[in-house]
């Protein structure tokens, strides 16, 4: 597994994946917190979050990324517990807000379909903040409670991965969350599509179904980058398969993992109109156009010039 994980090539593949989550993430959530509507929907503002926990991700990636390089050309092959568990902190807590955020994004669906009333009186920024502490909180001591049990001894580990060195219970933890939390969001999503099918013509308006598609593709692209994954390393587990199989799916789940933190962005600039409107915005490349003097006629050697007149800036 250590020459898998510490190949050249996945280290500039993780480092690509940082650089696009982190300039992409930090795009997402300056377009919607800088947006007074877009702010004011608990939806949206669900949205800024998972771009929030997708710049841990990117960040994870090109954490190890990195750390990755840098070992290789120091020649470094055995490592220190305490630097390996340390630079796996960003995977934990972004898995963690990550799995959250997309629960309470089901939830939310959940509850704008079947319970519109109760949705409405939760959909405020306010909400949304409160929905915000308690996702950090819960991830922050997800990822601490990793150190509970550990054995930072002396002795060095051949392949730089926390997973080499946190406790078997946290490992069990780790896939019962998933497998949990993919479970929920399995049952709700479920549900969402048949009750929203159900009201199609009915009481749902337009935003609402932008938002219900948008986040369904987001919901569809956590299945298949992490629950799926996940599923088949549980059952890789169960069934006892071979070592060398179960290392490369654990490369591999890792990997696509990541690899969210930058197909969300996507997702957001092609089923959300609104961000999708402020994206072609701040990036289309605006040119200041110099407009000379323009002789409108003349008498005997006198000019008339005409003014450029000015133009508004176009309106988001």
């Amino acid at each position: 597994m250590g020459e898998i994980d510490t190949h050249l090539s996945l280290s500039i593949l993780r480092l690509i994946v940082f650089v696009v989550a982190l300039l992409g993430n930090s795009l997402i959530l300056f377009i919607i917190l800088r947006s007074s509507r877009l702010r004011k929907s608990s939806s949206n503002l669900l949205l800024a979050q998972l771009a929030f926990a997708d710049l841990f991700l990117g960040l994870a990636a090109g954490t190890r990324g990195t750390s990755n390089i840098i070992f290789a050309s120091l020649g470094i092959t055995e490592y220190e517990k305490a630097l390996c568990l340390y630079l796996g902190m960003p995977t934990h807590f972004g898995i963690h807000i990550s799995q959250l955020t997309i629960l309470s994004i089901s939830l939310d669906r959940f509850l704008c379909v079947k319970y519109p009333f109760l949705y409405r009186k939760t959909d405020s920024p306010k909400f949304a903040l409160i929905r915000f502490i308690v996702c950090v909180l819960y991830s922050a001591l997800g990822t601490a409670s990793g150190y509970i049990g550990v054995n930072l001894d002396s002795q060095k580990i051949a392949v730089c991965s926390s997973g080499s060195v946190i406790a078997q219970w946290y490992s069990i933890y780790y896939l019962i969350l998933s497998a949990v939390f993919s479970m929920f969001i399995s049952v709700f999503y479920a549900a969402i599509y048949i009750l929203f099918k159900r009201q199609s013509h009915n009481s749902i308006s337009n935003l609402q179904r932008t938002l219900f598609v948008t986040m369904t593709a987001i919901l569809i692209t956590y299945f298949l980058f992490v629950g799926l994954p996940y599923t088949v390393v549980i059952f890789a587990k169960l069934f006892k398969a071979p070592a060398l199989l179960r290392s490369y799916l654990a490369v591999f789940t890792a990997y696509l993992i990541t690899l969210t933190s930058v197909a969300n962005i996507f997702i957001y600039g092609w089923k959300h109109p609104e961000v999708r409107k402020r994206l072609k915005t701040m990036l289309a490349f605006k040119k200041t156009t110099q407009v000379e003097p323009m002789i409108v006629g003349s008498t005997k050697g006198s000019r008339r010039t005409q003014e450029p007149s000015e133009h508004d800036e176009s309106r988001l």
